[in-house]
């Protein structure tokens, strides 16, 4: 079992994969070099395009 630190703070677990960002929030997009500031809904837009506004 995970032992507290000395510190008293609680366990962390060991960095394995970072979570998924929280819908609604900026995330930053992998090998673009920019970060996003629209929510992402499921799959990213095409590149180079930009989805169609009313």
């Amino acid at each position: 079992s995970p032992r507290p630190t000395a510190s008293g703070a609680p366990p962390r677990r060991p960095a394995v994969d970072p979570p998924p960002e929280p819908p609604g929030r900026p995330a930053p997009d992998r090998g673009s070099g920019r970060s996003s500031p629209e929510p992402r809904s499921g799959a990213a837009p095409p590149r180079g395009r930009c989805p169609a506004r009313p």
